[in-house]
């Protein structure tokens, strides 16, 4: 079971979610949830709203009622619906894992990043967790930028091609990744460790 909740938004009505395979590859639509929150056809729990969720809206869903395969990651999105029908535009991308008993797990990202001139141009891409020790590469020819928060400081990946290094971060935590191409759209690979420990 997945197990969604959002803010409540003053005059929406309506949340669309699609979901994807990887970052980088279309979306779908697989539902349309009200802001009262919904919960799949096959969620055997039937109390999903109470006292702790207000003010939230909250979507637990079986994956195979989607048709979704829950034995490998995959990513879900948003948009909005407005009261008037109006969608507004796709919002993040978030990462969803499979369920895996191992603490701190590795964590492993692959695809293209968008080409851009700042980092407003970037591919927004939440985790599921805090994650640290990150280790980047830049497959592609084009260098990469990646920064941590909105309108945060972007470090450049030089080009495996190029210059044959990668990005390294041992310590710092985060849980966003913010992504593009130094002048033209170009495809790294990531991988991190899940802090699923606080003392870690």
């Amino acid at each position: 079971m997945v197990d969604l909740s959002l803010q409540a938004r003053p005059g929406i009505g309506s949340y669309q979610f699609y979901k994807s395979i990887n970052f980088d590859v279309a979306f779908t639509l697989f539902d349309t949830i009200p802001a009262s929150g919904k919960a799949s056809a096959t969620v055997a729990q039937t109390g999903y709203a109470d006292s702790n969720y207000r003010g939230q809206t909250r979507f637990l869903f079986n994956p195979t009622d989607y048709s979704i395969d829950d034995i490998k990651p995959f990513w879900v999105q948003i948009k909005q619906v407005s009261l008037a029908g109006v969608v507004g535009p796709a919002e993040a991308m978030h990462l969803v894992l499979p369920y895996s008993s191992q603490p701190n797990r590795t964590v492993a990202l692959s695809g293209g990043a968008p080409t851009g001139t700042t980092i407003a141009d970037s591919l927004e891409l939440q985790l599921p967790m805090q994650c640290n020790n990150l280790r980047v590469q830049t497959d592609g020819a084009t260098d990469l930028l990646i920064a941590f928060e909105p309108g945060g400081y972007e470090q450049r990946v030089p080009s495996l091609q190029n210059q044959f290094t990668d990005y390294n971060k041992v310590y710092d935590s985060f849980y966003q990744l913010f992504v593009r191409g130094n002048g033209g759209a170009t495809t790294f690979s990531a991988s991190m460790r899940a802090i699923s420990s606080p003392a870690q």
